[in-house]
């Protein structure tokens, strides 16, 4: 997946201080951002599968929440 919602997810990813390129690209290293993000703020798997980083609505909201 490419495109702006990607560039979004890792500007916000970025700004709660993962290592992440903005360059609007799904990949490798998004996705072990989002799963890190998830073993931390999910503390059981839940909604969606738990700690597998996808995307999914619960995920979303909660990095929308805890950035600054």
């Amino acid at each position: 997946m490419v495109g702006n919602p990607i560039h979004e997810l890792q500007t916000d990813l970025k700004d709660i201080g993962y290592s992440v390129s903005v360059d609007g690209y799904f990949g490798v290293k998004t996705r072990m951002a989002v799963q890190m993000f998830q073993e931390h703020f999910f503390s059981e798997p839940r909604r969606g599968g738990g700690a597998n980083g996808h995307v999914n609505r619960a995920t979303a909201e909660r990095i929308k929440s805890v950035r600054p």
